[in-house]
């Protein structure tokens, strides 16, 4: 993340951000107006929120680049906010700048960070300074977002290109499978391996369907992919489901509204 850091900082400083939409998150009404104020006057929108409960409204409502967020407030503080944030997966990447008063607990700003605060700046602000961070961090963002966007069209155009010889050759399988009694012992075997890797192929063609965004997990010698994992299995009823379980040994678990209480 250093080099995608520097480079959002050269970039901030070759072309200013404007146009971006911050969130403030804060119970002190001046310090919201000043900040308010000061953003506005960058070009950029505002919405403000006197607490965590009212910004995570705020955050249903519309887009949102970055959040600037304080960590004493009333109804929901700074930290609780920042683990709703991080636990939802449409406001996860949402950079967020933690504000604390000064002479306030360190130990209170390690705990921002390691529950996901991007920055942190002292209260009162220094105008030039907090513009600057909040420009790296909206950057930051939109880099993020056009990562996505190319992942989930890549994965789209991938899942595409699949879907159409794919359902050929599990068709195909599938009428060979109607009249495995005609095979050998061994051949028949090698039909359920295959028919069983096509499902498995099919999987993952589903999952590529449904990537939201551009997680990563650790591969080979240091490289990383998109984690396809926990996309889901195939829904019951859904074509192929019952020979996917069958074939894969995988159970199909009905939706939560679709399971019988016992």
């Amino acid at each position: 993340m250093l080099w995608v850091t520097l480079f959002a900082t050269i970039w901030q400083r070759v072309f200013p951000v404007k146009d971006a939409t911050v969130l403030v998150v804060d119970d002190d009404p001046d310090l919201v107006k000043l900040l308010q104020t000061t953003l506005v006057m960058r070009g950029h929108r505002v919405v403000t929120a006197s607490d965590g409960r009212e910004a995570l409204v705020r955050l249903e409502e519309g887009h949102i680049d970055t959040i600037v967020l304080d960590l004493l407030m009333p109804v929901m503080g700074g930290l609780e906010t920042l683990e709703h944030l991080r636990a939802n997966p449409r406001t996860r990447q949402i950079p967020v700048l933690v504000v604390s008063a000064i002479g306030q607990a360190e130990e209170a700003i390690v705990n921002a960070l390691n529950a996901g605060a991007n920055d942190f700046m002292s209260k009162p602000y220094d105008p030039p300074e907090l513009l600057r961070r909040i420009d790296v961090m909206v950057n930051l963002h939109r880099l993020h977002s056009e990562r996505s966007r190319a992942v989930r069209e890549l994965a789209g155009a991938a899942s595409h290109q699949l879907s159409q010889p794919l359902t050929s050759l599990m068709g195909h399988l599938e009428l060979l499978v109607a009249h495995i009694g005609r095979f050998s012992a061994e051949d028949a075997e090698h039909l359920r391996v295959a028919q069983a890797a096509a499902f498995e192929v099919s999987e993952v063609v589903r999952r590529l369907q449904r990537v939201e965004g551009d997680s990563t997990v650790p591969y080979i010698s240091g490289t990383r992919i998109i984690d396809l994992d926990g996309q889901g299995e195939p829904s019951a009823g859904a074509p192929y489901a019952d020979e996917y379980s069958e074939a894969t040994g995988r159970p199909i678990t009905p939706p939560p509204d679709e399971e019988k209480e016992p």
